[in-house]
């Protein structure tokens, strides 16, 4: 019995600078980049292997079958593998569907029943086209019942969603406090759901928690100017006490070794110690400098 978790590796961005520009890239750009830098890798794929059960993918590097997809670091690479041991290049398609959408589409939807009648007509042809231009993998928001029985899958789970309904009744792009007792509840709540039922599953490739989430977003200062906002600063913004605010004060603390005139040199604050920057709503405002960029890429290590 396993439960396959994927874990992005995160390459260490050593400038507040770069996280905005990169933030400004649209994510259309990102997978044209990625469809046409990656897609002769992809069609090298053995299909056939895939077919007679032996991989789902090229088997460059091989080490021991467990069943599952794993993550395994193969000649100093992390890659991952597939249930038979092989090295396993994803790429995939997102939003793999008959017509599940949260708004459906009356006129696609009546011109896909026309040519395809059923949703198995339309699957057998679209898991051929996906196979014959390279693909391996049904992405996120795929309908998974009958083409994730011969292709592996991922699965988008939206946690912060859940946590956002549940707190608000609405959904929103703000990064939630991950460290109250209401964001666990709502993990639990997804994933009991979720997860039971999939665990033994091999085409399972893994969980995405979410959906792009602000790291870095924009918001007007007192003075009417966009500044960037990044978690650190979301975090000292909430209630005094919150979690997550506490949390946030608490790796202030252990950065600065528990000295706040240490800590003032830094950071400008109407607050007299870290324990009051805790119990109340006092702002905080780092000037730009290397020891903030620092400190701010710091804090979602956290996270």
């Amino acid at each position: 019995m396993r439960l396959p978790l994927i874990t992005p590796n995160t390459n260490v961005i050593h400038s507040l600078e770069m996280i905005v520009r990169a933030q400004k890239f649209s994510v259309a750009i990102l997978m044209v980049f990625w469809v046409f830098s990656y897609s002769e890798i992809a069609l090298a794929a053995s299909i056939d292997k895939q077919q007679e059960g032996h991989s789902y993918g090229d088997c460059q590097l091989k080490t021991e079958p467990s069943g599952f997809f794993r993550i395994e670091k193969l000649q100093d690479k992390m890659w991952l593998v597939d249930p038979y041991g092989c090295s396993f290049f994803s790429l995939g398609v997102t939003g793999v569907k008959f017509n599940r959408f949260s708004k459906p589409d009356p006129v696609y939807y009546e011109n896909i029943k026309n040519k395809y009648q059923t949703a198995e007509d339309f699957f057998k042809t679209a898991g051929t086209r996906l196979k014959n231009w390279g693909f391996n993998t049904l992405g996120a928001w795929s309908e998974t019942e009958i083409l994730g029985k011969e292709i592996p899958y991922t699965i988008e789970l939206s946690l912060s969603q859940v946590y956002w309904r549940k707190k608000t009744g609405k959904t929103s792009r703000e990064f939630p406090d991950v460290f109250s007792d209401d964001f666990r509840a709502a993990v639990e709540s997804k994933t009991g759901k979720v997860c039971e039922k999939l665990k033994e599953d091999p085409l399972l490739i893994g969980y995405f928690t979410d959906n792009e989430l602000l790291f870095v977003g924009k918001e007007k200062n007192r003075a009417g100017k966009r500044k960037n906002v990044f978690l650190l600063d979301r975090f000292l913004s909430l209630p005094a006490n919150s979690p997550g605010r506490t949390a946030a004060v608490n790796f202030l603390r252990e950065r600065y070794d528990n000295n706040f005139q240490l800590f003032l040199k830094v950071w400008s604050t109407p607050a007299v110690s870290f324990a009051n920057l805790r119990e109340n709503s006092s702002s905080i405002d780092g000037r730009p400098s290397t020891a903030t960029c620092c400190a701010r890429l710091g804090f979602n290590n956290c996270i």
